[in-house]
């Protein structure tokens, strides 16, 4: 594992002076706490970042931290939009009754707590993994809740990612 300084090093615009200030008066060890710090308005507060310098090294993380596109090109083996529909429903009805489990997501997390609800469900030959989306647009919104990120797959098909839904009481 990099040392902090080193690590934030890696974001473009940040020097060894910077990286060092970052560190210290952030008191950020971890590429997914100086996005948080990114995020709250506390880089902002830093010695040496201005709102452009804020706004350049966000973009940098959203794009170094932002989960890998998965592929959502159509493959001829899908799950009908029925069963997508029902995974989702499923999910946030036990989401709202507490009954799933909790994940510690590492971006927008400074306290490392587990928040995020997840559910793994299988549905005849399909696995399922959903979970409310952890962005920083949902969390700059307040809508952390609102969006519902489903990602498939069978044992001969590889991992793709439907098309996020809303709540109806977002629309």
């Amino acid at each position: 594992m990099l040392e902090p300084e080193r690590l934030f090093r890696t974001i473009p615009g940040i020097g060894p002076k910077l990286a060092s200030r970052l560190h210290e008066e952030l008191e950020a060890e971890t590429l997914e706490q100086l996005e948080a710090a990114a995020h709250d308005g506390r880089l902002e507060q830093a010695t040496g970042i201005g709102p452009r310098r804020a706004s350049a090294i966000r973009a940098a993380l959203n794009d170094r931290l932002g989960r890998r596109r998965i592929r959502t090109t159509v493959h001829a083996d899908q799950p009908p939009v029925r069963m997508l529909l029902a995974v989702d429903a499923s999910y946030r009805r036990r989401a709202a009754a507490g009954t799933l489990r909790k994940i510690a997501p590492k971006r927008f997390n400074p306290a490392g707590e587990a928040w995020l609800p997840i559910l793994h469900e299988d549905r005849g030959k399909w696995r399922f993994t959903a979970l409310f989306s952890n962005t920083a647009k949902a969390h700059e919104l307040g809508k952390t809740r609102d969006w519902v990120l489903l990602y498939f797959h069978t044992e001969t098909s590889p991992e793709s990612q439907a098309p996020s839904s809303r709540s109806p009481a977002g629309r």
